[in-house]
C-alpha cells in the first residue's frame, strides 16, 4: 500500500478497500521490484489459468514509484512474468491477455508479438478464435457483460471506480493513457474507446516467437541505470 501511495502521490486506501479482499485472494502472482535497500518500488500482478487446451496469464495491475519510472521496470517484470509462466506452463499456444487504456501498453505488447498476434489488431478484424477466447477469459473474470467480442472492447470498463469524480482518488496525469510511438495505435484508441472504455488485448505465443517476443519486450522498455536489480516473485 506504501508503494502505492508513493507511485500515484496519495492515499489510495479507499480504492484498495473498493476492490476488497477478494482481489488478493483471486492472484496467482504477486512481484516485485525492489532496491538494494529493500524498498518496493514497483509491482505487477497476474493470474493464471488454463481455458481448454490453452495456457492464459492475464496481466491485471501494475504500478511503479515515481521516482523510479520510465527506467524500464513493468517491461521487466512483465518479461520475468511470462517467462516464468511459458516455464510453467510448457505447452502452446500460449496466451497473454491484458484489460488497458493504454496505448502504450498495447504497443508494447504488439512489438512483442508481432500484429498477426496480437488483437484486436489495428487494421482487420478480429478472428472468430480470438472472439470466443475473448468472451472465454472476460467471462472467468467476471466481466463478461461489458465485454463486446467483435471489438475486444470493454465497455465502461472503468465505472465501478470508487466515485464518479476519479480526480479525488487519482491525480489528474494518471488520467491520461500513455501515448504511443506510432500514431496509428493513439488513433485507433482515440476512435474506439470512451473515458471508461478498454480493450481486452490478447497476444499469441508460440515455440518459434517466445524467446524473439521476450527479447522485443526487453527492449521496447529499455531499462535505464538505476538501483533496482531485481524483481522478487510471491506466488499462491
Amino acid at each position: 500500500m506504501d508503494g502505492c501511495r508513493n507511485a500515484f502521490g496519495k492515499d489510495l486506501d479507499a480504492y484498495w478497500g473498493h476492490c476488497g479482499s477478494g482481489f488478493f485472494s483471486g492472484l496467482s502472482v504477486l512481484a516485485l521490484a525492489v532496491t538494494d535497500a529493500g524498498d518496493v518500488v514497483g509491482a505487477s500482478t497476474a493470474r493464471r489459468t488454463d481455458l481448454g487446451d490453452a495456457g492464459l496469464l492475464f496481466l491485471d495491475a501494475a504500478f511503479v514509484v515515481a521516482g523510479h519510472q520510465d527506467r524500464g521496470l513493468t517491461g521487466h517484470i512483465t518479461r520475468v512474468l511470462i517467462r516464468d509462466h511459458a516455464l510453467r506452463c510448457r505447452r502452446y499456444p500460449l496466451y497473454v491477455a491484458t484489460r488497458t487504456a493504454s496505448p502504450r501498453v498495447y504497443e508494447a505488447l504488439r512489438r512483442a508479438a508481432g500484429p498477426g498476434n496480437t488483437h484486436p489488431a489495428i487494421d482487420r478484424p478480429v478472428p472468430v478464435g480470438f472472439q470466443r477466447l475473448g468472451a472465454d477469459i472476460t467471462g472467468w473474470l467476471g466481466w463478461g457483460d461489458t465485454f463486446d467480442p467483435g471489438t475486444m472492447k470493454a465497455i465502461d470498463a472503468y465505472a465501478a471506480l470508487p466515485t464518479a469524480d476519479t480526480e479525488d482518488w487519482l491525480p489528474a496525469p494518471y488520467l491520461l493513457a500513455p501515448q504511443a510511438r506510432d500514431a496509428a495505435v493513439n488513433a485507433f484508441f482515440a476512435r474506439h474507446l470512451g473515458p471508461r472504455d478498454a480493450f481486452l488485448v490478447i497476444i499469441r505465443l508460440t515455440p518459434g516467437n517466445l524467446a524473439l517476443s521476450l527479447a522485443r519486450l526487453a527492449r521496447t522498455w529499455a531499462t535505464r541505470s538505476g538501483p533496482v536489480r531485481a524483481a522478487g516473485r510471491v506466488r499462491r
